[in-house]
């Protein structure tokens, strides 16, 4: 019943203190150097709402499991940075609970590839029929499908969507200058859908 703290100067793996579904707050203040931190052992949902996770230092490493914030009024506290954010470093993905009609979230990753990289991304949903989860990877990387091409960047985002029906939204991504490959005026954004590229001309 009570909030939970991750308070070390080593790396950490969470255990039974987290369980799968947890109803209070989390707290990362990890000071191990990068890419040292909190390591997700299991999936996990936490369904507190406001300042449900806490980033006051260090990483929360989600490894291959999912950790979702599954609560429409779910806010996360701290000021996140390439030194206190949540990694996708595996096949995890975090999510969140949006409610219906118009809600905004930024989800705090990044990734420990080489360098830490803090890479946020932002979903405005303007429109939203019914309450759901969109879920995030950020991987520091050029995208497998993407063929040959000049002008590119090596880091791509996959979203996951489970309950989200009729929808509309902005999207908003923050890559490095380390990323770019080219010339980054010739930059557009593009959606994969496993088969085909799709040029978004409101980019």
């Amino acid at each position: 019943s009570a909030s939970l703290v991750y308070n070390g100067s080593a790396a950490q793996t969470t255990s039974e203190e987290l369980p799968a579904a947890f109803a209070k707050n989390v707290t990362i203040n990890n000071t191990a150097a990068s890419p040292a931190g909190v390591t997700l052992s299991r999936t996990t949902t936490v369904s507190a709402g406001a300042n449900c996770l806490t980033l006051t230092n260090g990483l929360l490493l989600l490894s291959n499991y999912d950790f979702t914030l599954s609560n429409t009024t779910a806010t996360i506290s701290g000021t996140p940075d390439a030194t206190k954010m949540i990694v996708t470093n595996g096949s995890g993905k975090f999510y969140k609970q949006f409610a219906t009609g118009a809600s905004s979230f930024t989800f705090p990753v990044g990734d420990v590839t080489g360098t830490a990289e803090y890479s946020p991304v932002t979903l405005n949903f303007t429109a939203n029929a019914v309450a759901g989860n969109a879920g995030i990877i950020v991987t520091d990387a050029t995208h497998p499908s993407m063929g040959s091409s000049i002008d590119y960047l090596s880091r791509y985002w996959s979203f996951t969507t489970t309950g989200l029906t009729t929808y509309t939204y902005d999207m908003t991504c923050y890559y490095m200058d380390a990323d770019i490959n080219g010339t980054e005026a010739s930059l557009k954004v593009s959606r994969w859908d496993a088969s085909i590229w799709t040029e978004l001309t409101s980019s």
